[in-house]
């Protein structure tokens, strides 16, 4: 059944050209098929003020299936492979891959590898409007483990809670696994979205066996969308050290607009790097881009940002065209 299912996706390809596809296979279980491509130019400066340009591109496949059980009871899956589209024979990497369980009256439960709904909905709430693949926007603040995670997510009426718990994995005789857990109640409704959370990660790397630069986690994010505007805000803690007490602060706003075939974003942050030290740091970032569809699913765009740094360095600006079917 699973090769055949695959053998029909193949020609649902080739038949449709360049447009989303989805099929139904004969136990009613849905398939979704989905890419993006996309290729930038992105100048970076270095920490000694130079400015490298590169050519870089970046692509993604993704498949995902949903099968109806009951009518209250549904099962899904999700794999993404991403792959270079301008660099011969390099080598495709995994992203998102996650099964579970969905029920409009018990909630969700997710298995896998995949952007914990803290990271969704708080780190990310002033940079999810950026196109380029590059680091082009503010830095966005660690609050979660994207590996190795179980996910149980429920909906009350206008409010949704999340919970999350991780583990990195053993990856040598002398090693150690560690365990993460992080929960975010939300409130969605009106144009509004309130979210508030906290995260205690895993205290290993999983594959590096390496301490995990953050320990713990806490944060807030507001949205609100008022025709084609979204204005949003975070303010995030993070705690940097496991053997003496060091937070890094992240507060920051952004907007979004789309406006016919083009769409806007800037976003502001300030990072106080050692907040509760003396010798604490404070710098202010900034990230700004601007896309233009040129035909549905096709769109160039150009992002860039300055973070603050000496000599301007990490500095990034990218300029592009993606395309998504």
């Amino acid at each position: 059944m699973f090769k055949k299912t695959l053998a029909a996706v193949a020609v649902g390809m080739v038949v449709f050209g360049a447009q989303a596809a989805e099929f139904t296979a004969a136990d009613g279980t849905v398939f979704q098929v989905n890419f993006e491509v996309l290729a930038e130019n992105v100048d970076t400066v270095s920490a000694a003020g130079a400015t490298t340009t590169t050519f870089k591109g970046d692509g993604q496949i993704q498949l995902k299936a949903n099968k109806k059980v009951s009518d209250d009871l549904s099962v899904f899956g999700q794999i993404e492979t991403d792959f270079d589209p301008v660099v011969d024979n390099a080598a495709a990497a995994a992203d998102d891959m996650k099964i579970g369980i969905a029920s409009k009256l018990y909630g969700t439960l997710t298995i896998g590898q995949f952007d914990s709904y803290m990271e969704d909905n708080i780190a990310e709430a002033i940079g999810y409007w950026g196109h380029a693949k590059a680091d082009a926007g503010v830095v966005e603040a660690s609050v979660g483990n994207d590996g190795r995670q179980l996910e149980y997510k429920h909906k009350f009426g206008d409010f949704v809670g999340a919970l999350t718990f991780s583990q990195s994995n053993q990856i040598s005789n002398t090693g150690a696994q560690s365990q993460g857990s992080a929960y975010v109640l939300g409130y969605v409704a009106h144009g509004f979205k309130v979210f508030v959370g906290q995260s205690n990660l895993p205290r290993w790397l999983s594959d590096k066996w390496t301490e995990n630069p953050v320990k713990a986690s806490t944060g807030a994010s507001i949205y609100y969308t008022f025709g084609n505007t979204t204005v949003s805000a975070n303010a995030i803690r993070n705690e940097t050290s496991w053997t003496t007490t060091k937070y890094t602060d992240y507060t920051g706003v952004g907007v979004s607009h789309v406006m016919g075939p083009w769409d806007f974003g800037f976003a502001y942050q300030a990072v106080n790097t050692d907040s509760n030290l003396a010798t604490g740091t404070n710098v202010g970032q900034w990230g700004l881009g601007v896309g233009y569809t040129i035909v549905k699913g096709t769109t160039m765009y150009l992002n860039m940002n300055k973070l603050g740094a000496d000599k301007g360095a990490a500095d990034v600006m990218a300029i592009g065209i993606k395309a998504a079917f």
